[in-house]
């Protein structure tokens, strides 16, 4: 301090009000210091107890986990939500909740309005809010966010827990998974062939059509249906590269006609 005072005296500088200006901002960096040191730990010490697990929008148990919290009742009651028209799935399973916006029974005629299927409107609990469930003795925090905000997608979803190890977190998402499947099992799903990446990009999803629903002349049915069998159990069908999943997509259903095009005449 007496160094202080001699450089700053032949300026003619109040060094009282120096020093205490000094004082304060030394006080003032120390007690943020440890406000922030407190905070850090008690949230590290906090956080010790939680197992934290991380799903993309862009793999399956996303929305497993989508579809699988759009029937609690816990994630319809949310306090904070946003109103959007009804999401799809991958598999083209809608994710309904419990809050969601239906129309008067007199006001709800018929499934189309102008050829068109209605759109429903449907409450999702907001991005980058905490929502608490019970689930087995746990209470689950979840959050869901956006990765990439600027573009508009890219989602992903956050689930904590307090446990000692993950067996509930793996409870979960294979309870989730076998509700997801159950309910897409009576789905007809379509696959496109990604020639990009070499991989099978889901298109969209159907409601299986009972073959009873069908008309043709008699005896066509039948030939349509047995010539399929012969087709899927042929050789011609292991050929194709990465086996079809489910549907086929258009070049794959052209050469399935084309097949039976051949067949049924002989060219």
């Amino acid at each position: 301090m007496d160094a202080l005072k001699n450089i700053l005296s032949p300026l003619g500088m109040n060094t009282g009000a120096i020093q205490d200006t000094l004082k304060l901002v030394v006080i003032g960096g120390t007690v943020e210091t440890a406000r922030r040191a407190s905070v850090s730990a008690w949230n590290g010490f906090v956080d010790s107890f939680f197992l934290t697990a991380h799903f993309s929008q862009e793999d399956y148990p996303y929305d497993w986990l989508m579809h699988w919290l759009a029937k609690q009742p816990a994630w319809g009651r949310s306090r904070e939500f946003e109103i959007t028209t009804r999401s799809v799935g991958r598999n083209g399973l809608t994710q309904s909740t419990t809050g969601d916006l239906e129309e008067d029974e007199e006001e709800d005629v018929g499934d189309l309005v102008h050829g068109r299927r209605k759109r429903k409107v449907a409450f999702m609990p907001s991005l980058d809010t905490t929502h608490t469930i019970y689930y087995r003795g746990h209470w689950l925090r979840i959050t869901r966010t956006k990765r990439y905000p600027d573009y508009g997608h890219g989602a992903s979803l956050k689930i904590s827990v307090v446990a000692r190890n993950n067996d509930i977190l793996k409870k979960l998402v294979l309870e989730a998974k076998r509700e997801y499947e159950k309910d897409a099992e009576h789905r007809v799903h379509i696959f496109m062939a990604d020639t990009t990446y070499g991989c099978w990009r889901w298109n969209g999803a159907r409601q299986k059509r009972p073959m009873s629903s069908i008309v043709l002349q008699p005896g066509v049915k039948d030939m349509l249906l047995a010539d399929c069998k012969d087709f899927l159990c042929s050789e011609e069908w292991d050929s194709f590269p990465k086996r079809i999943p489910v549907a086929w997509c258009s070049w794959e259903r052209q050469d399935f006609f084309d097949s039976f095009i051949s067949r049924r005449t002989g060219t």
